[in-house]
């Protein structure tokens, strides 16, 4: 049977998007406790605290190892790891393309992508979990992601993967049919790298690069970060933020 564990939301990460530096850092941290908690409670003694340590820093082995290997983006779930909440009740915003899976018998085997981009209301969240049932690949076990259902046209029930949905106040108003978001050429290219998690770093003078290749300036970022859809961390180096991510995938970036 799979090994599930509660979700796990990282602190300080919350809307934001998880990374492998973020997990590589709590398994860092959680080492450390590990080991002062092996030195008070030695094997063969009786700790949950030291269990539960253990059991996490075994499953984020798992999680880095994959990242790593997959060449993964970051994104708001992974596993039995969260960095976005999303309540019952709540409306959320799921994108034209999204892969979503139904009881409806129309619906294909494997489900079928949405033909235009929809807000439902979550009726419950399923909490992420590695698979560790084979004991012999605890490396390699699956990763089954956080998946959110709700009752779609009929009665039938819809369900997809959580990374593949947004919180409802997100959304892009429609004006006529169109996105009333209006970005110029610049704006459009910059979030087509940072909306699939890249990062832009300062270049020559106030040119802003992404992987070696010059894209906009710093007054095109400005003008992003302005509406929200952007941010620059300690390094200056910039990112997408939540909301300028879901704007890049609505408008097929």
């Amino acid at each position: 049977m799979p090994i599930k564990t509660r979700q796990i939301h990282l602190p300080g990460l919350e809307n934001e998007l998880l990374t492998l530096e973020a997990l590589q850092a709590r398994m860092e941290n959680l080492t450390s406790s590990y080991e002062q908690l092996v030195a008070q409670f030695p094997p063969g003694t009786v700790n949950d605290e030291r269990n539960r340590v253990r059991d996490e820093l075994c499953a984020l082995k798992v999680l880095v190892k994959s990242w790593m290997n997959s060449q993964k983006l970051p994104c708001h779930h992974f596993g039995p790891y969260s960095a976005q909440h999303l309540r019952v009740g709540v409306d959320v915003v799921i994108g034209r393309g999204v892969l979503v899976q139904s009881t409806n018998p129309k619906f294909p085997v494997g489900g079928r992508p949405l033909l235009r981009t929809s807000r439902v209301r979550v009726h419950s969240m399923s909490d992420g979990y590695i698979d560790f049932s084979n004991l012999r690949a605890r490396d390699d076990a699956p990763i089954h992601d956080p998946v959110v259902r709700w009752v779609g046209a009929g009665g039938y029930w819809n369900w997809t993967c959580a990374n593949n949905v947004s919180p409802g106040d997100l959304e892009p108003r429609q004006e006529e049919g169109r996105m009333s978001v209006k970005l110029s050429e610049a704006q459009r290219r910059v979030l087509r790298w940072l909306g699939k998690g890249w990062q832009a770093s300062p270049g020559g003078g106030s040119a802003l690069v992404v992987n070696g290749a010059r894209i906009c300036n710093t007054d095109t970022m400005m003008a992003l970060q302005r509406v929200g859809l952007v941010k620059r961390d300690d390094q200056g180096c910039w990112k997408a933020t939540a909301k300028g991510a879901y704007i890049a995938s609505a408008l097929g970036l």
